[in-house]
């Protein structure tokens, strides 16, 4: 049997593994503590579950430095993941996993809307979020490695997200955003409002995974971003676009394998382009906040729910309108399948017309409710 002892103010507990004698800290100057931990440690010994003591000097570096591993692993981008782990490593850096409570996350929240970004504010709710995302990956997989790095995860709050977006564009909008586009950003705009694509899988389509004959891109589980290959159809429209797009590149660049390029090179961000053909039909604005000038209106990634919204309007399936963009749950797809002013106009003319109808078949109605009383009286 084992027993605690004190050393100086911190209370340690003394057992014995497979005739080894162990000594280890509770690092708690509480007696009760140093109890519970010998309890602990009887208890695994006694179910024969094998005693992982590193535990005990995992830090957070460490957590967040596998959370890097993984990503490379899988092939994501690791760009910004970068950028958060850093942030955390800085507030939690030299911590031990184990030491970890949801106080100090609490406390880990309020410091960092404390700090002021690049851009002259506070960090949005929503990147705080990404960082607490990528603290909780970390002891997920401190847990499911061999052997665990971490006994428990401690409970990580997130914070409410109000700055969900919902902007989307209409078909007189699209058009005039068309007609103020530079040449080669139009056929990029159809894509986006047609098909929905992300503004990356868009970027590096190439021509190989574009089938003219049968009218539908392919995108393989490697171009995606939630792993996982979709086939999208083509509208007339847009089949047009790019069947234009494919004449031009095989009689000016026929070796050229990417989709979508400016002077014979793929094009890699259109943003300063996009803001100013914005602005100039109405659909965003440029304003100075704190001495610098930024950009409020249409995005491109709003192409994507505005996508959504016509292929559910037009009689689509939502189970295939989401395996078109992607969606692999109902609630992100519903955040992107929003309502606006003129579903709700649609939906009151429905609503009148079915009163109308009802106001004309009141007499029908009432013999048969008159009918229905009478049968139940001679039952």
């Amino acid at each position: 049997m084992g027993y605690v002892f004190k050393r100086n103010r911190i209370w340690w507990v003394k057992y014995s593994q497979n005739g080894k004698p162990i000594r280890e800290s509770s690092r708690s100057a509480r007696k009760s503590d140093a109890e519970r931990l010998l309890k602990l440690r009887e208890g695994a010994i006694a179910k024969g579950e094998p005693l992982s003591l590193r535990v005990e000097r995992v830090t957070v570096d460490e957590l967040m430095d596998d959370v890097i591993s993984d990503y490379e692993a899988n092939g994501k981008s690791v760009g910004r993941v970068r950028l958060s782990t850093r942030m955390l490593k800085r507030f939690f850096g030299g911590m031990r996993a184990s030491s970890v409570t949801t106080a100090h996350v609490n406390a880990y929240i309020t410091k960092r809307r404390g700090m002021t970004t690049r851009r002259g504010g506070p960090p949005s709710d929503a990147s705080i979020n990404r960082e607490l995302s990528l603290l909780k990956r970390g002891y997920r997989l401190a847990k499911h490695s061999t052997p665990p790095k971490v006994h428990q995860v401690p409970y990580i709050p997130l914070l409410r997200e109000n700055n969900a977006r919902e902007g989307f564009i209409e078909r007189e909008d699209y058009r005039a955003l068309k007609a103020a586009l530079p040449s080669y950003l139009k056929p990029v705009l159809t894509t986006g409002y047609f098909t929905g694509m992300r503004l990356g899988e868009l970027l590096s389509l190439r021509w190989s995974q574009v089938d003219l004959n049968h009218r539908s891109i392919r995108l393989e589980a490697s171009d995606t971003k939630n792993r996982t290959a979709r086939t999208i159809p083509l509208a007339e429209e847009l089949y047009q676009a790019l069947a234009e797009l494919k004449a031009q590149r095989d009689w000016q660049r026929p070796h050229c394998k990417v989709v979508f390029v400016r002077d014979g090179q793929p094009i890699k961000g259109f943003k300063k382009a996009w803001q100013t053909a914005c602005v100039e039909v109405g659909l965003g604005k440029k304003e100075k906040q704190d001495g610098k000038v930024v950009y409020k209106g249409l995005l491109f990634h709003d192409l994507r729910r505005s996508a959504i919204r016509n292929l559910v309007r037009s009689g689509v399936p939502e189970r295939v309108a989401m395996q078109i963009s992607g969606h692999k749950t109902r609630s992100v797809f519903d955040r992107y399948n929003i309502v606006s002013e003129s579903d709700l106009e649609q939906a009151a003319r429905s609503l009148d017309a079915f009163h109308a109808s009802v106001g004309t078949n009141s007499g029908t109605i009432e013999r048969a409710e008159a009918i229905l009383k009478e049968a139940q009286g001679d039952k």
